[in-house]
């Protein structure tokens, strides 16, 4: 493995000192996990995106001779606990939904089973790997829902900040369901369909618009769309493009265009005419310009005239989803004693125990509650009594027709057991797991909110180490 691979040192500095606190106390098994608590605003789910790259990637959480050395400076680790880091790699295991899964707040959408050490020095990764991705996924699946059926282009990695971050971006937004990227090192990556037009640059540097959209006619027959936002949309560039239009239709070709910048909304009906009046009904509208859900959905309400939607800046201006990590199981004497966090704020206070989360769908195919129950502790019946993980409210759950585990194992023993999947089959189960979702949960204005529920067990526990704190 090269040294530059090796990314034990991302992890936060006081992960380090607990871990070599621990390390000293015997370095006991443990389990903790990874939830949230809200979802975006507009929205009553999320799609997990990030566990790809974190199985992907965990194999490099090592430390190398320079990471040692840094660290040996600092003058706080102690010879023995930095020969551990030096030999360190993951050797626990990991639970998680899958890639491109949808989400709710409260649920664990993963768990690890390791050392405190490993467990603790991975948190910091974990997160990373998880809040922005998984941010960006459920935006540009919101993105997607709103545009009914018409493609979304990305066009993010130069809003991201820094590379890694747009190529995360780039690869999340796809899975999310944007049917593209404008990143053309994210397409090579992982195997993301590329799309790309022309800035206004190339405009500019020609005589006219007229010029500039004849050469490109010229250098991609088969491939024009237009931006035709430079100079003036209405009396320039439509103009423009229609001129070229003409040459291009005795070729047997035709044009599309974008509009970047202006009312979209009306200067997409003028360009829709004026194409119409002049025997280009083929041509096909793309909008873009900071576009998101809220927008493209008063787009539609305006009725415009629109074919494809270009989204960028705001599938990456909001970096985080929330995601917390969070210790729920420490072994004392080889026996399990489960662990919560206790607050005054309810939405504040964990799980206790090893949990798992079931998925029941009714007899329509679509899903209709999720339950979070101790792992191995669900028994079979024909109804269950659910309980909101915060309020004081409970439903009885019947007339369902089945339901299945989300958690599954995806390393054991340090070792991936599972597919990770391709950018392509993740979003075709992203899509998939949508459409079994209630089209009352995925609307913008004051959405029907999904029940995640806790398990009669669970519950249990969970106030009966309240008591006892008490």
């Amino acid at each position: 493995m090269r040294e530059t691979n090796r990314i034990g040192l991302f992890t936060d500095y006081y992960e380090l000192m607990m871990a070599q606190g621990i390390f000293f106390q015997g370095n006991p098994q443990c389990e903790f996990y990874a939830f949230y608590r809200n979802n975006f605003r507009h929205s009553s789910f999320s799609i997990l995106s990030g566990i790809a790259e974190l199985l992907d990637d965990i194999r490099d959480f090592r430390f190398s001779e320079e990471d040692i050395r840094y660290l040996s400076g600092l003058k706080v680790f102690r010879k023995e606990f930095l020969d551990y880091l030096e030999d360190f790699s993951f050797k626990g295991d990991i639970y998680s939904f899958a890639e491109g899964d949808i989400v709710f707040p409260y649920e664990p959408v993963l768990k690890i089973r390791g050392s405190f050490c490993e467990c603790t020095l991975l948190e910091t990764f974990i997160l990373n790997c998880l809040n922005f991705s998984s941010c960006v996924a459920t935006k540009a699946a919101m993105v997607v829902e709103s545009a009914k059926g018409r493609p979304v282009f990305e066009f993010a990695p130069r809003r991201a900040p820094f590379l890694e971050s747009a190529n995360s971006a780039s690869y999340a937004a796809y899975v999310g369901g944007c049917c593209a990227t404008s990143n053309t090192l994210a397409g090579r990556m992982y195997g993301i369909p590329v799309f790309g037009t022309m800035a206004h640059s190339w405009i500019m540097s020609f005589e006219s618009e007229y010029d500039a959209f004849l050469e490109f006619y010229r250098l991609y027959p088969d491939n024009c769309t237009f931006l035709i936002d430079t100079y003036d949309t209405l009396k320039s560039g439509i103009v423009s493009a229609m001129r070229v239009g003409e040459i291009m239709r005795k070729d047997g070709k035709s044009f599309n265009i974008r509009i970047d910048s202006g009312d979209l909304s009306y200067l997409a009906r003028e360009c829709r005419k004026a194409l119409d009046a002049n025997g280009f009904k083929d041509s096909k509208i793309c909008l873009s310009n900071d576009l998101d859900e809220v927008i493209i959905s008063q787009l539609y309400l305006e009725e415009t005239p629109v074919d494809s939607f270009g989204v960028g800046t705001k599938l990456v201006n909001q970096s985080s989803l929330g995601f917390v990590y969070k210790l729920c199981r420490i072994f004392k004497d080889g026996k399990p004693v489960d662990k919560m966090k206790i607050s005054s704020s309810k939405e504040k206070i964990t799980l206790p125990g090893s949990a798992q989360v079931y998925r029941f769908y009714g007899r329509d195919g679509l899903m209709c509650a999720d339950m979070i129950e101790g792992e191995g502790r669900l028994e079979t019946c024909s109804q269950y009594v659910l309980h909101h993980p915060i309020k004081e409210e409970k439903f009885v759950l019947r007339d369902f027709d089945h339901f299945e585990t989300k958690l599954e194992k995806r390393v054991e023993s340090g070792d991936l057991v599972a597919a990770v999947g391709t950018a392509s089959s993740n979003r075709d189960f992203c899509r998939k797991s949508l459409s079994m979702l209630h089209r009352s949960h995925k609307r913008l204005l004051n959405p029907h909110i999904y029940k995640v529920s806790l398990g009669e067990n669970i519950r249990s526990d969970r106030e009966r180490i309240l008591a006892d704190f008490k």
